[in-house]
């Protein structure tokens, strides 16, 4: 299976994603909204993963993950990623990351090291896929102007394995196993 390791985001993406719906068409008319099931920030991809491997990746998980504690993010931020010279996601992420988060990050990155299909030591950059650009979407000439958007507060308080399952339409992604934080820290 295809694997992931992400922290998923509350019920609310939704509606906050659906408000800013408007905002997000008026960029580029090749620019096509995710569905909200989709969103999630990813902590570590696998790759290729066996299913007998889920028990022990999910181990792993809650042992590095044992003394982190449960913290909040703010995803206040739009971005582009650009593939070929031209835009082919847009995301939203935090202006700054905090401690807390990034340390759940390298928990997670130490714990999984070889493990899975994926042996590309990837930088953490947190951040929610929230539309793509069709075909080659805009032009590379085309200045882009991103929209300010209203903050989504994001609990970060459980890391969940998922297998992805791609298709003809948009990836599934499955829960194989979630570990919840401590919960949140005093002080």
């Amino acid at each position: 299976m295809r694997a992931f390791v992400a922290i998923p985001l509350p019920d609310s993406f939704g509606q906050w994603l659906d408000m800013q719906r408007s905002l997000l068409t008026a960029m580029s008319d090749g620019l096509r909204v995710v569905p909200p099931a989709s969103g999630h920030i990813t902590l570590r991809f696998l790759g290729d993963l066996l299913a007998d491997k889920v028990p022990a990746v999910m181990e792993r998980l809650r042992t590095s993950l044992a003394a982190q504690h449960a913290t909040t993010l703010v995803l206040n931020r739009v971005g582009v990623f650009y593939r070929e010279d031209h835009p082919s996601v847009l995301w939203v992420g935090p202006a700054s990351t905090p401690a807390d988060v990034q340390a759940v990050a390298s928990a997670v990155a130490t714990s999984l090291s070889g493990v899975g299909s994926n042996r590309r030591p990837e930088p953490f950059v947190p951040h929610v896929t929230i539309a793509r650009f069709t075909g080659h979407g805009a032009e590379p000439s085309v200045p882009l102007h991103l929209p300010a958007i209203q903050p989504l507060v994001v609990p970060v308080s459980s890391v969940v394995l998922y297998e992805s399952v791609l298709g003809t339409g948009v990836p599934v992604y499955r829960p194989q196993g979630v570990v919840e934080l401590a919960p949140f820290a005093e002080g």
